[in-house]
């Protein structure tokens, strides 16, 4: 599919969220299902009726059951089978198609219905497959690690970024080791952020981030240490 603005936005923004590519497909089809190529639609199962095929079975069945009728008359009036049948033929033809229909047709045109229903059912899985596919084709280039990155995306991308580390704050925190944990992540990725700005004075803001996060984290460990001298005194 083609995307457009909201389309690559979303996904620079997932990517910056470290999403896999993968996992943002599955998010993009259904945060945008109303956008995506529609799928075939079910026939109509009113208008499904029997076939050349059905009317071959009940042609065979009618024939076998006339065989067994000429043979029954054959058996019980040898002189006047012959007669008998061709008199009673056009009835018997008659009443043998009406049977079959009321007994049969009805589960043929269902059996028909499930077939058409599994036909349906295995287009609309391969549709979505398609699409799914090439969107995994078409994600990669909006992340920031692509070569073909388009530039002009890159202030969002960035600003996405640093949103999702803000996000990763929780206040519940209660434990100073758990505090750290969350601190060193987030230096992580501010690092990782520095490398990632083309111009020096972007990836300056994020030298400041990191820096505050290292004085943070140092704080911890100092406090750390000092609880420990306490204790050992």
């Amino acid at each position: 599919m083609r995307m457009n603005e909201d389309h690559k936005e979303f996904v620079i923004e997932c990517y910056a969220k470290f999403m896999k590519t993968v996992d943002i497909a599955d998010s993009f089809m259904q945060e945008f299902e109303n956008d995506l190529p529609q799928p075939p639609q079910l026939p109509n199962l009113e208008k499904i009726t029997t076939d050349e095929q059905y009317e071959h079975e009940k042609q065979e069945y009618v024939h076998q059951k006339l065989h067994e009728i000429n043979q029954q008359y054959q058996n019980d009036h040898p002189d006047e089978a012959e007669d008998m049948f061709h008199r009673d033929a056009p009835d018997l033809t008659k009443h043998l198609r009406d049977e079959y229909d009321s007994t049969l047709k009805q589960d043929y045109i269902l059996k028909k219905q499930d077939i058409v229903i599994k036909q349906h059912n295995d287009a609309v899985e391969e549709h979505y497959y398609k699409i799914r596919y090439n969107l995994l084709y078409q994600f990669p280039r909006l992340n920031i690690t692509h070569t073909r990155f388009p530039e002009k995306y890159r202030p969002l991308f960035n600003k996405a970024r640093l949103e999702f580390f803000k996000s990763l704050h929780n206040d519940k925190l209660k434990h100073d080791e758990e505090i750290r944990n969350e601190l060193e992540t987030i230096y992580g990725y501010a690092k990782q952020l520095i490398f990632q700005e083309a111009l020096p004075k972007d990836a300056a803001k994020h030298i400041n981030s990191a820096q505050s996060l290292l004085k943070a984290i140092a704080a911890l460990n100092n406090k750390d240490n000092q609880t420990t001298t306490n204790n050992e005194n």
